[in-house]
């Protein structure tokens, strides 16, 4: 695998043009966070009309509860601008929001006994909106509403023409650069599922689970786990990453068949819709994968009929617990490190994923999210049994050379690929070092539990972005983008509505 890796960083390197990352790699942060009250409870105050319109706003919106915001950027071409963008979102949220904190940490702080205290996010009479707030209403009926409250990073990543162009011509590839880029995607998204395993240790930061407090003595990432998005339920498909048509087609027998537990449930219940169908996905947006294929959409077109005509413009890793440390939920070196895994998972040989694999994929999956600060625990390669320590280095010493490829080249004296890569090397000698780790040391130090760590931490980041200054012009495009999307929101309602039955059955058709 080295050695592949070393041609096609040499090949690279062998261009007329240095190579540069911030030229050729395009990045968004999406990242979530719970509205917290001052004691410590999920917020029942009504969403601030100030952020907009959560059915049309691009850049801050709600993801499944009313009080589960969500900070999305636009994609970008370096790690501070995207941090830059994140900063003032949080900015200018905070301006709205009373006493009120974001909750830094991917976990809440309490279990919900009641789950109607969770108030599912609503989007409006259209019937867009409505289709969204019964999408809402099916994943709490089944998966419950609590898990629903878990909180992440999402990292989107894509690579600009050129590149691709470049890299064709590297591999000496004669097929359409569309179905080229396909190919390439794909060969990258094997790879971050074949060690996601790695990028969950790395950044895990949920030893913790709501429910009873739940933890385990070497946990990393509860939320990555069977007690979070990897339950029964959400693994009950997967689709392949061989090739676009088997994923798509995966997705779309997801989409079309019944699940019996769902049937169970009922699509209808005093007059209102609790879930938009009875199969196995409601829509793409169900399938909880640690990556995903992803392009954007025209009003009324579906991911899958996209990706299938237009191919895959940009992929979506999951697997990011927000850093509870950190203000804006991610640190710079977080964001540098992906970037340069991404190019890595792309570089290095990526074979198809069969059935026998994916099993051992998810078993690490849930091995290193349980007990992965563990000396002693192993994992499965390629059938065969290896220490997570001993295999993670291996892996990260192939990541360093890619980060030494970067540094030749790199004129930014604000980044440095191989320091970012060796403080990833260091918690693998020194598991302390970890998010999890350090979470749990921070408990025990200052003889506190977790919700009274976190909330410290909440208080302490909004008082950081309260002294922080704000980028003017960004503060204006924000607030310009929020009253649009409330013009675009009426809009939308004052037209004449299409029949919320037949906009489900094209939505399903049209995939």
């Amino acid at each position: 695998m080295r050695q592949i890796l070393q041609q096609r960083l040499d090949g690279l390197s062998s261009a007329t043009k240095p190579f540069s990352l911030m030229e050729y790699m395009r990045c968004g942060i999406e990242k979530e966070g719970l509205r917290i009250t001052p004691a410590g409870f999920l917020a029942e105050a009504v969403y601030p009309q100030a952020l907009g319109s959560k059915l049309c706003n691009p850049v801050i919106t709600t993801d499944y509860s009313e009080a589960l915001l969500e900070f999305i950027t636009p994609a970008l071409n370096h790690p501070q601008k995207l941090l830059n963008w994140l900063q003032n979102l949080h900015q200018f949220t905070y301006k709205y929001l009373d006493n009120e904190v974001i909750w830094p940490a991917s976990i809440p702080q309490t279990p919900y006994t009641a789950q109607h205290n969770i108030p599912i996010a609503d989007y409006g009479t259209s019937t867009l909106g409505k289709l969204k707030t019964i999408y809402r209403r099916g994943l709490g009926m089944r998966y419950g509403k609590e898990m629903q409250t878990i909180a992440g990073v999402h990292f989107n990543l894509s690579f600009s023409d050129p590149f691709w162009q470049n890299y064709q011509l590297l591999l000496t590839n004669n097929n359409s650069l569309t179905e080229f880029k396909n190919q390439q995607y794909l060969h990258l998204m094997r790879n971050i599922e074949r060690y996601s395993w790695l990028l969950i240790y790395l950044t895990g930061a949920s030893p913790f689970m709501s429910a009873n407090f739940l933890s385990t003595p070497f946990a990393t990432s509860l939320r990555s786990g069977d007690h979070g998005y990897q339950t029964q339920t959400t693994v009950k498909m997967q689709a392949s990453l061989n090739s676009l048509e088997a994923y798509t087609n995966d997705l779309y027998n997801a989409l079309t068949t019944e699940h019996p537990a769902y049937a169970q449930i009922g699509l209808i219940e005093n007059n209102e819709y609790i879930q938009l169908n009875t199969n196995i996905l409601q829509l793409e947006s169900e399938y909880y994968a640690r990556v995903r294929a992803k392009r954007n959409l025209h009003p009324k077109e579906s991911l899958l009929s996209a990706l299938t005509t237009n191919g895959i413009e940009y992929i979506e890793l999951r697997v990011f617990d927000l850093n509870p440390f950190m203000p804006l939920g991610i640190a710079k070196e977080d964001i540098i490190f992906i970037q340069i895994f991404a190019l890595y998972a792309l570089l290095t040989n990526s074979p198809d994923i069969s059935p026998q694999e994916q099993n051992e994929i998810n078993n690490n999956v849930l091995l290193t999210s349980q007990k992965g600060r563990d000396p002693e625990l192993t994992l499965t390669n390629n059938g065969h049994e290896q220490l997570l320590t001993s295999w993670a280095e291996e892996i990260l010493t192939e990541v360093l050379a890619v980060a030494k490829f970067l540094d030749k080249n790199n004129l930014d004296n604000t980044i440095n690929y191989t320091d970012s890569v060796m403080a990833k090397l260091e918690t693998i000698f020194d598991p302390n070092k970890l998010f999890s780790a350090r979470l749990l040391r921070e408990m025990q130090e200052q003889s506190c539990d977790y919700g009274t760590l976190i909330m410290h931490y909440a208080t302490q980041h909004k008082t950081w972005l309260a002294n922080m200054p704000e980028d003017a012009t960004l503060q204006t495009e924000i607030t310009k983008i929020a009253k649009q999307s409330i013009i675009e929101q009426k809009n939308i309602e004052s037209a004449l509505q299409e029949n919320f039955e037949e906009y489900v059955g094209f939505k399903l058709g049209n995939q």
